[in-house]
């Protein structure tokens, strides 16, 4: 099966190299590790970038230029609506909020939606239930960012002091730093590394005169594993930007790296609720659950069915089935243009 990914909404062109040697967000990375998992089955996959000029072939997906890629049994449209206006009959794979935001600050389109009625596949069940308060009558399926296989838990030693933040700043960076501010003067040995995934710089200010605060910015993939492995747990008080999957909780699950945050958003149906703490928990509730997991460190583990694996399966069954009904669609056309 030929499969095309339009991606009209990253900033900048990225590729399996990117996932490995630089920082890189949550949708491109993903968008990488479906593409490369289905090469893996046997699928011919082209990625169309936006902000691409060059050609590249990593890791067997071709990354083009939109103007380059060729037809396809299946496309699938990133993020952005508007895409379906120049991809018709595309699968509109969301990643964020129906009412726009983030990275990509694209209007939603709603009635252009509404109107031409696309399969769309959300990252959660509770981001498929945002854009239904949207669109009622949407057709949508559920699919969650895959995590690696190979990602475990392999024995690193932990510092029982260290906490890592590895999120944009608008996913509670203000908060999540006063916070901690609170905790150091509980227990001056804490130090919180804030990292994060690259499209979004947080406010320099925000670090001024702030003591065991370690901004260590957007990181290769393996190396925030890395941090993750070694960290008490991942932290965050974000109550401000809800996720729509959470895809660094995931990750700190499958590493075996416990999670200090609010039950907010998507985080609590992808690792559970047990031990988040209400959206609008004050200082001293972060303070006594990170003081909680240091005394007793919990053993946490990912659920299987987000693993690469097998979302990888759920992503071809959805693609097998969608190109056989573009099929009998376009085979429908060419009888009645005979």
């Amino acid at each position: 099966m030929r499969i095309v990914f339009v991606d009209e909404c990253a900033r900048h062109p990225y590729s399996g190299e990117t996932l490995r040697e630089k920082g890189m967000g949550g949708t491109e990375a993903t968008v990488v590790r479906v593409s490369e998992a289905l090469v893996r089955e046997g699928h011919e996959v082209e990625v169309g970038q936006a902000a691409r000029f060059v050609e590249e072939r990593s890791y067997g997906v071709a990354y083009k230029p939109i103007r380059n890629i060729d037809t396809a049994d299946v496309q699938i449209a990133l993020r952005d609506p508007g895409t379906l206006k120049r991809f018709p009959g595309a699968i509109l794979w969301c990643h964020d909020h129906p009412w726009g935001g983030g990275a990509c600050p694209y209007a939603f389109h709603r009635d252009f939606v509404a109107e031409t009625d696309p399969l769309i596949v959300a990252v959660s069940h509770y981001h498929a239930g945002k854009i239904r308060e949207v669109i009622p009558e949407a057709r949508v399926e559920v699919i969650e960012n895959p995590i690696d296989d190979e990602l475990q838990p392999d024995g690193t030693k932990h510092n029982p002091h260290k906490l890592l933040f590895a999120s944009a700043p608008c996913k509670g960076l203000r908060k999540t730093l006063a916070v901690f501010d609170a905790l150091r003067k509980r227990d001056s040995r804490f130090k919180l590394l804030v990292a994060n995934p690259g499209y979004m710089r947080p406010d320099p200010g925000m670090f001024y005169k702030r003591r065991n605060v370690n901004y260590i910015g957007a990181l290769p993939h393996w190396n925030l594993i890395r941090q993750m492995r070694t960290a008490l747990c991942v932290f965050t008080a974000n109550n401000e930007f809800p996720e729509t999957f959470g895809l660094v909780f995931a990750e700190a699950y499958a590493v075996g790296t416990p999670v200090v945050a609010p039950d907010y958003g998507a985080v609590p149906e992808v690792i559970g609720k047990e031990g988040l703490l209400p959206a609008d928990a004050d200082a001293e509730a972060y303070i006594k659950r990170v003081l909680e997991v240091m005394r007793n460190r919990p053993d946490v583990r990912l659920r299987d069915d987000l693993r690469t694996s097998a979302v990888t399966k759920r992503w071809i069954a959805l693609l097998t089935h969608q190109g056989q009904t573009t099929n009998k669609e376009k085979q429908h056309a060419n009888t009645g243009r005979d």
